[in-house]
């Protein structure tokens, strides 16, 4: 019975996972595989809980499949526009923040004050996810791709046969 509860406490544990990423004065840019809303008891964790250091400002979260409908109950009253964007301002009013959740699979684009340290690590806790992507056909997409941070675009490409000896790589400026 002992061995038992021990390997369903390991298997438990071996679902969370911890994720590091260095922050810098101004704007950091991150994809987030794991899911970091809630905590092991399963109670919600908001983004003030997640990233508690005061140096963070503003956290946006990409949100490739908003849509510009919305509806409206009362004519006088007015609507919260429905953005690509979900944004949570530490200094911000309650109405200002439509971002409460650190989710996975998502981009999010984090503000750091300018007078923060030049560099600082950041430990995010969560649940892994697998990878899933939604992408716009418009164009606007805005995904990361799991690299540690000695990997860069050339060395990433490397492992693919097919995209090792200089492909041609398309982009998308916007027009």
């Amino acid at each position: 019975c002992l061995a038992a509860a021990f390997v369903v406490t390991s298997q438990a544990q071996a679902q969370w996972v911890e994720e590091t990423y260095t922050l810098k004065a101004g704007h950091n840019a991150i994809w987030l595989s794991i899911d970091c809303s809630k905590d092991k008891d399963g109670n919600a964790r908001t983004v003030d809980q997640v990233l508690w250091n005061p140096d963070i400002e503003e956290v946006w979260q990409w949100n490739a499949d908003a849509t510009s409908t919305s509806f409206i109950e009362q004519p006088s009253a007015p609507t919260q526009p429905d953005s690509q964007w979900k944004v949570w301002k530490r200094e911000g009013l309650p109405l200002e923040n439509t971002l409460s959740l650190l989710t996975g699979n998502r981009a999010y684009i984090i503000k750091v004050k300018a007078t923060a340290p030049a560099s600082f690590p950041t430990f995010l806790v969560g649940r892994p996810m697998p990878p899933d992507y939604l992408l716009n056909s418009l164009g606007t997409n805005f995904i990361g791709f799991p690299t540690q941070s000695t990997m860069n675009f050339t060395n990433f490409l490397s492992f693919s046969e097919v995209l090792k000896n200089a492909p041609q790589i398309f982009f998308y400026d916007g027009e």
